[in-house]
């Protein structure tokens, strides 16, 4: 695959779960569905999953998944 991965920050996994910008959330979702197909390489540092996960538990009071 041509290219360096880009790499993936919260805002990204938090505009596609949250969809509380339709815009932003679109193409957020676009490029997912690019790295989801094999067109596009990113890389998902752990501490961004973390961050992802923080923020969703204690700004938007989401209860954990496990």
């Amino acid at each position: 695959m041509p290219g360096k991965a880009k790499t993936i920050d919260a805002k990204i996994i938090l505009r596609f779960l949250l969809n509380d910008n339709e815009e932003k959330a679109e193409r957020c979702s676009a490029l997912l569905q690019r790295v989801e197909s094999g067109a596009e390489q990113v890389f998902l540092p752990d501490l961004v999953i973390a961050d992802v996960v923080w923020t969703l538990e204690k700004f938007y009071r989401q209860p954990p998944l496990l």
